[in-house]
């Protein structure tokens, strides 16, 4: 079953599947934050989105393995409502990759607030690492 949006009594708010007509709102949330804005052609197709709020996304592989990543929120919502929505989206990606057969997912960051969330969610830490990127 696919889920296409989902209330949550607990955090008082409704996030569903992220669409290309939501990029223009998490282009303006990098800019704010002072951070690159990713082109879309470099977003996956499977994220979640919390309007107004926050969004994350989940980066299929080929192999046994999913990735999360490009998580971003609005600087300009208070911190509580941020961080419900990004829990909220954790949790939604990770049940999204275990439906897609997913045995293992994996986060990379720099920042203490994603680390954080990562352990709250179950995941250890596998130690320090640089990542690169080159366009080809």
């Amino acid at each position: 079953m696919k889920l296409e949006r989902v209330w949550s009594d607990e955090y008082q708010m409704e996030c569903k599947r992220f669409q290309a007509g939501h990029y223009s709102m998490i282009s303006s949330w990098y800019s704010d934050r002072g951070l690159p804005v990713p082109p879309s052609k470099y977003l996956p197709t499977t994220g979640f989105i919390v309007e107004d709020v926050a969004c994350g996304f989940l980066f299929k592989t080929d192999s046994a393995f999913a990735i999360l990543d490009a998580f971003v929120s609005n600087p300009k919502e208070k911190k509580t409502k941020r961080n419900n929505a990004l829990d909220m989206i954790t949790t939604l990606l990770l049940l999204e990759a275990k439906n897609a057969g997913y045995d293992l997912v994996k986060a990379d960051t720099k920042h203490d607030v994603i680390k954080f969330r990562c352990i709250k969610h179950g995941f250890i830490s596998t130690g320090k690492y640089y990542s690169y990127a080159k366009e080809i």
